[in-house]
């Protein structure tokens, strides 16, 4: 089943384009700490979780869809914290 499909159902969020957006930034938050070009289908999971969490608490982030404009604002809490732990398990060590 397709992530976008899944949240869907999860969050009873119906706005495709918000939750392809939301899947993108999250999954580009996810490859860059993990140092990843690909994200592993271990990893849709959390994808699924935390962007189940942003609609859910209706992200600030989000400024408007229909006209594609998004502002980005820094989270309070970083929402990869509580999937560290599974997240440094595919963490590669990346050198300057």
């Amino acid at each position: 089943m397709l992530l976008l499909e899944i949240i869907k159902m999860l969050s009873d969020e119906t706005n495709e384009l918000k939750i392809n957006y939301l899947i993108g930034v999250v999954t580009k938050k996810i490859l860059r700490y993990c140092n990843l070009d690909t994200l592993p289908i271990e990893l849709e999971d959390v994808v699924v979780q935390i962007v189940v969490d942003r609609i859910k608490t209706e992200d600030p982030a989000i400024t408007e869809i229909a006209g594609l404009k998004f502002q980005q604002t820094p989270s309070p809490v970083d929402e990869l914290t509580p999937h560290k732990s599974l997240l440094n398990s595919f963490r590669k060590i990346s050198y300057i």
